[in-house]
């Protein structure tokens, strides 16, 4: 599973989009960090064991765009043009389908 986003950290647990990072290379994460990781789902789906990190935006010698990409997993569907992905609320109520959908 590959997953990108800002890590959280409360107390000494590290999480991506709702997910509990875990494993040595989860405990180098500091929090506000954007960062792509790669590792393994859990069976319970609540938790990756990373297996590798790679650190993005600035600083990480990328340079600043006027868009953003966000993956993870649907937390909650809060109506039918909104839901959670992670810990983000996505607002689809203004997007545009080409070719529209039949």
């Amino acid at each position: 599973m590959v997953s990108s986003g800002f890590i959280s950290v409360a107390g000494a647990q590290r999480s991506l989009n709702g997910l509990l990072l875990t494993g040595s290379a989860a405990g180098a994460l500091a929090a506000g960090q954007l960062v792509r990781v790669q590792g393994d789902l859990a069976a319970g789906g609540g938790s990756i064991y990373v297996q590798s990190v790679k650190l993005l935006g600035p600083g990480a010698g990328l340079p600043l765009q006027g868009e953003a990409e966000i993956e993870g997993l649907v937390t909650a569907v809060l109506s039918t043009s909104r839901f959670t992905l992670g810990s983000f609320d996505v607002d689809t109520s203004g997007a545009s389908f080409s070719p529209s959908p039949p």
